[in-house]
């Protein structure tokens, strides 16, 4: 759902009626703590076991669209793939809170907060894909100019303002990418810099390989 009219400081969840919503508001306080964190995704198995779930109990939360499940792949030592799930919020729209959430998390990384980057992190975690239009002129407007929509209140909705007395500004500067000669912004929380590992990464890249590489991400 990508026709933001405004960006609202903090992320809203919707809760069923009937027997599910006590469920579904313990599930949703749970992952925003984490996501306070930084902790976008949680193994499968650990969740359920915090959570106290079965299968069924996990389905009921995927069919509400409480939250989602991705796989992310790994290769072992001896060069086998390995298959992880985890579980993560699901978003429709996109707030200043969560937006904090995914730089806390890119922090984690100790990866450069680009937009691209940031982008990146909302659909994989959140399976919320933003279009550049939205992304330019509503989020990053939104980011710019610190103003955000207060949060209307509806007792059918969970806010995450529940976990925190205020949501830190998010600093954003232009910058540009020494390796594909165009401008691109960076963000950060409170100005809370942090030191990124992948710049020394893409340095010893060829940077005619990087702008093909870029290219067929886009």
């Amino acid at each position: 759902m990508n026709q933001y009219s405004t960006v609202n400081t903090y992320q809203s969840f919707k809760l069923p009626k009937g027997p599910l919503r006590g469920a579904v508001q313990k599930v949703l306080s749970y992952m925003i703590e984490k996501a306070d964190q930084g902790v976008l995704m949680i193994e499968k198995q650990r969740f359920m076991g915090d959570m106290e779930m079965d299968e069924t109990s996990l389905k009921n939360l995927l069919d509400l669209q409480t939250v989602h499940i991705l796989q992310r792949k790994f290769n072992t030592n001896e060069n086998q793939l390995f298959k992880q799930e985890y579980v993560a919020l699901y978003l429709e729209q996109i707030s200043a809170h969560a937006l904090v959430w995914v730089l806390k998390s890119i922090k984690i990384d100790k990866m450069t907060p680009s937009e691209k980057f940031v982008i990146s992190r909302i659909k994989e975690c959140f399976s919320l894909k933003i279009s550049q239009k939205v992304w330019e002129k509503r989020i990053l407007k939104a980011i710019k100019r610190s103003k955000f929509q207060t949060n209307s209140q509806n007792s059918d909705c969970l806010s995450s303002e529940q976990s925190v007395s205020y949501v830190p500004k998010i600093s954003c500067k232009q910058v540009q990418d020494p390796l594909i000669g165009s401008d691109t912004y960076v963000f950060y929380p409170n100005n809370d810099k942090w030191d990124s590992e992948d710049v020394s990464d893409k340095q010893s890249i060829d940077p005619n390989e990087w702008k093909h590489f870029i290219e067929f991400l886009n």
